[in-house]
């Protein structure tokens, strides 16, 4: 039950307090006045729309909070879910918005996301505003109808299996895309593989042929000076090594004199022993230093072959190419791996499609068992509000494919003649017709949710007199009958002279700025209030007779 609701700042409100008890209560006031906005300002607690542009020209913030009691029975396992404190009994939501836009919400004092607040404030307060008449057009509203009489496993399960259903079928269309693109590419991968397979490459091959390559397409170069390092080392008249020895051999003859002499020598002769293998080294490779063109045109011809292979595979050098080479082969393998792993995922997805259209086919039997009771229920409130010959039907029919509500297709046929054929009732239902349609509806739900809150936003479009009267009649008895809190705002007196609390919205202008506030009416308060209703702003003692005669009524 919603004990209580305070404002700070929100549009056109300074500071409103509002203190709500259970049973049936009505808020009226004129139109402008701000009834909207505090139906707007509960609908942003729990879990609504909410922007800057709310916040109260001239403040730094706004600041909304609801107290709600008696709600363990709908709202523990919220608690328990998510691990906020609770006492079993009361919780309180606070939602904080700056003038740049930054928003906080707390439940029981603790940070929580709007999707905590939605989540938790289906569970204690319902909202029915005019343009919630527009839902008799949508399947799942059909749906929910039939489920909250049929009780929630049926539809909980399913809606279990469904989320896990359409992750699986999300995930096997994403590995068949994977699969089918491999598949796709499978051909040229294998064709690149046998291409580079038929060229027998080796490891480093490139650089060794291109250095062979070079070799050969110098040979006369290297050969010529080869030559001229053996002409300049090797001269027969003026051999360097020859030179070397024959100092050394003056120097052995001067060693018994100079201590040095001797490790000199030694030096020299080291000398000349490199010279004489630099020299054999040279005169060998002059002899393996030969111009062969057939070689050359070989090796051109084989690097040819791998420019072309890293230019076709576009591989900015040989190891690349190798390396793609590889992920290539590796790519053609984890083929048979994919295709394995696809057929155990079209397993578990028939698995779950089964299993899921046998929970589907268990919901539609619990709705069609349904179907009996609310059309008795609705038939029988219906007539009461003043629709005697009503026809309402619900029809069930199968969807040519599994939806997120079930595989049922749910239309609820309407006449307000049993001399005309129903039909769908969000196309030939008037205003005033669709209006108590809805509050029977409504009423269906409070009973079988057992709500603790419920408020009616204008429900009462398109209604008046003796009607108006039968329809606060109900909103009284939903509350009597179910301990529902039930909170109408209307324009009709009728609707208001049957509530047990009557709370009245004004507005006050002081400087220029505009508040909008609340108040609770006293017994003669009320009375001119609803004479108001009735008469205008010239309330006359027929108008205040008929207020009392409509409040005691």
């Amino acid at each position: 039950m919603l004990c209580n609701l305070s404002i700070y700042h929100y549009i056109l409100i300074d500071k409103l307090e509002i203190e709500f008890g259970p049973g049936y209560s009505v808020i009226t006031g004129e139109t402008g006045a701000g009834k909207s906005i505090i139906i707007g300002a509960l609908t942003s607690l729990i879990g609504g729309r909410m922007d800057r542009t709310k916040v109260k020209q001239g403040e730094k913030k706004c600041v909304l909070e609801a107290t709600f009691t008696d709600i363990g029975a709908n709202a523990g396992d919220f608690f328990a879910d998510k691990d906020f404190d609770f006492d079993g009994d009361t919780c309180i939501i606070r939602r904080e918005i700056s003038e740049t836009g930054k928003t906080r919400a707390f439940i029981n004092d603790t940070p929580a996301t709007i999707s905590n607040l939605q989540d938790l404030g289906k569970r204690l307060i319902d909202i029915h505003s005019q343009h919630q008449n527009l839902l008799l057009q949508t399947p799942s509203f059909r749906s929910e109808i039939l489920d909250s009489l049929s009780g929630p496993s049926a539809i909980d399960e399913y809606k279990r299996m469904w989320a896990k259903f359409t992750d699986k079928r999300r995930e096997l269309e994403a590995l068949r895309t994977a699969v089918t693109k491999k598949e796709e590419e499978a051909d040229y991968t294998k064709y690149a593989v046998s291409q580079i397979d038929a060229a027998h490459l080796t490891k480093n091959e490139q650089n060794l042929l291109e250095d062979e390559q070079d070799r050969l397409s110098h040979s006369k170069d290297i050969s010529d000076a080869l030559a001229e390092v053996l002409n300049e080392i090797d001269d027969a008249n003026n051999s360097i090594a020859d030179r070397l020895n024959n100092a050394k051999r003056s120097l052995d003859s001067i060693s018994p004199y100079i201590k040095k002499a001797a490790e000199w020598g030694g030096r020299l002769e080291s000398a000349s022993i490199e010279i004489s293998d630099i020299i054999d080294d040279v005169r060998s490779s002059i002899d393996d230093v030969t111009y062969d063109p057939n070689r050359l045109e070989q090796i051109d011809e084989r690097l040819t072959t791998i420019y072309d292979l890293e230019r076709r595979y576009h591989a900015a050098s040989f190891d690349e190419l190798i390396s793609k080479y590889e992920e290539m082969k590796q790519s053609l393998a984890s083929s048979e791996d994919d295709m394995a792993e696809l057929d155990e995922m079209e397993r578990e997805y028939k698995e779950l499609e089964a299993a899921i259209t046998k929970q589907a086919e268990k919901l539609s039997s619990e709705r069609k068992k349904a179907v009996p009771t609310i059309t008795r229920s609705m038939k029988t409130m219906l007539k009461d509000l003043g629709m005697p010959d009503i026809v309402f039907e619900v029809k069930i029919t199968p969807l040519e494919a599994l939806g997120p509500m079930g595989g049922d297709n749910i239309d609820f046929l309407f006449s307000a003649n049993k001399e005309v054929v129903p039909q769908d009732i969000a196309r030939i239902a008037s205003g005033g017709e669709i209006a108590r349609i809805m509050l029977c509806l409504k009423a269906i739900i409070a009973e079988k949710q057992q709500l603790p809150t419920v408020i009616f936003d204008e429900i009462d479009t398109g209604v008046s007199g003796r009607i108006a009267e039968r329809m606060g009649c109900t909103m009284k008895s939903i509350s009597n009958n179910n301990g529902t809190q039930v909170i109408s705002i209307t324009h009709l007196p009728q609707i208001a002279a049957k509530a047990e609390k009557h709370y009245m919205v004004y507005k006050t202008s002081t400087d220029g700025s505009v508040t909008t506030k609340i108040k609770l009416l006293s017994p003669e308060e009320r009375i001119m209030e609803i004479a108001k209703m009735l008469s205008g702003n010239q309330i006359t003692d027929a108008a205040k007779n008929n207020a009392i005669a409509l409040i005691n009524n």
